[in-house]
């Protein structure tokens, strides 16, 4: 299945798709001195995570 996707394209979307959060997220913590990065970047995770796992799923 995750080949399946691989190849539809619906990986590449989905990481695409938070390039733009993450950049914007970097560029915050940078500006304003967030000091809970640790959070922050998990939280990036678990959004990359919950984003590329829904691709997939649309593939069934």
């Amino acid at each position: 299945m995750i080949d399946l996707a691989y190849a539809s394209g619906a990986i590449d979307i989905a990481m695409a798709n938070n390039f733009g959060t993450c950049t914007n997220i970097l560029y915050n913590l940078n500006t304003y001195g967030s000091t809970n990065i640790v959070s922050t970047f998990k939280t990036i995770e678990n959004k990359l995570r919950s984003d590329i796992e829904a691709a997939i799923a649309d593939m069934d």
